[in-house]
């Protein structure tokens, strides 16, 4: 995934790079490294942003607004979870 679509998919899920960072259980610096092209993400996050963004419809929209809840739970495993049902 290149910076731009790193940056695109935590745009379309409206978190902030702290929030983003949470729930990839990386650090913030991270996530400001790899949206500038500077470092790539782990093969453990790259899987899941890939999950994600196949989360999503042809237009854009999340296919559920469960993401919301899942972030307020705190936890990728859940997060994983829900995106297996969305795309089971």
């Amino acid at each position: 995934m290149t910076g731009k679509e790193i940056s695109s998919l935590r745009e379309a899920l409206q978190l902030s790079m702290p929030d983003f960072a949470k729930l990839l259980g990386v650090d913030q610096r991270s996530v400001i490294r790899w949206e500038n092209g500077t470092a790539e993400p782990t093969s453990s996050a790259r899987e899941v942003m890939i999950g994600v963004r196949r989360a999503f419809d042809a237009d854009g929209a999340f296919v559920t607004d469960e993401i919301r809840d899942v972030l307020e739970v705190g936890g990728l495993a859940l997060l994983i979870e829900r995106l297996l049902k969305v795309n089971g």
